[in-house]
């Protein structure tokens, strides 16, 4: 048995500090059925750490706005796609293939996260911005 390819795709944005303050007020704000189902859709996190997942999102913020820098990941953008996207993935033995793979995880099992960064990421690409 071999390797399986893992693909990790988010929509990408650049976040200023009002979206940045949008993110984080949107984390704060979750409900803990919703921290239960980042938490069991992630697969990291043991049953006692729920309280932990709230600070693990923000890190995730954190990480989001520096996946641009990074060896493992790249921005994409081809019409007619209505979005930039951002990726990262390789060749899995059952763990993550890349170290952004976490941040991809927490960010696209988080839907409220995830569909800002969607919205956001059709706003930019009405007005032209291709990150």
């Amino acid at each position: 048995m071999g390797a399986d390819f893992l693909l990790y795709s988010l929509p990408w944005t650049q976040l200023d500090e009002a979206r940045q303050k949008q993110l984080h007020d949107t984390i704060d704000q979750l409900a803990d059925e919703q921290l239960q189902e980042v938490a069991d859709g992630d697969g990291t996190f043991d049953d006692d750490e729920l309280p932990n997942v709230r600070s693990v999102l923000h890190g995730a913020v954190g990480d989001y706005m520096q996946l641009d820098n990074r060896r493992d990941t790249a921005t994409w953008r081809h019409s007619p796609a209505p979005i930039s996207r951002i990726f990262t993935g390789g060749l899995s033995w059952g763990d993550a293939p890349t170290d952004s793979c976490e941040t991809f995880d927490l960010i696209a099992t988080c839907d409220p996260v995830y569909e800002l960064l969607k919205r956001w990421a059709l706003e930019d690409a009405k007005a032209g911005s291709t990150c």
